[in-house]
């Protein structure tokens, strides 16, 4: 196993040597990408209340908007705080 360490390097450099380390580097960069992405929906919801003018029609999909975009929010957000309840579990077995 030596040999094999010796001869390949880690492609993901020398600070991602764990699975957790790993695990927790994608997390970030989910949430670098994800969270605009939901800000921008809530933002374009704001938009369809506003240029809705009334109709029952606009409203509902504005709603419909808003209440995906949370539930995406909340969903990323429990992913992120399972894999990190997960990592820390395993970083007290070691």
């Amino acid at each position: 196993m030596d040999l094999l360490a010796a001869i390949f390097d880690n492609p993901l450099g020398s600070q991602l040597d764990t699975i957790p380390k790993v695990v927790e580097a994608l997390l970030q960069m989910v949430a670098i990408v994800i969270i605009p992405v939901v800000i921008i929906f809530i933002i374009y919801a704001g938009f369809l209340f506003v240029s809705a003018r009334g109709s029952e029609q606009q409203i509902t999909k504005a709603k419909s908007v808003l209440t995906w975009s949370v539930i995406g929010a909340i969903f990323v957000l429990g992913a992120w705080a399972f894999a990190t309840a997960i990592v820390s579990f395993f970083q007290t077995l070691t």
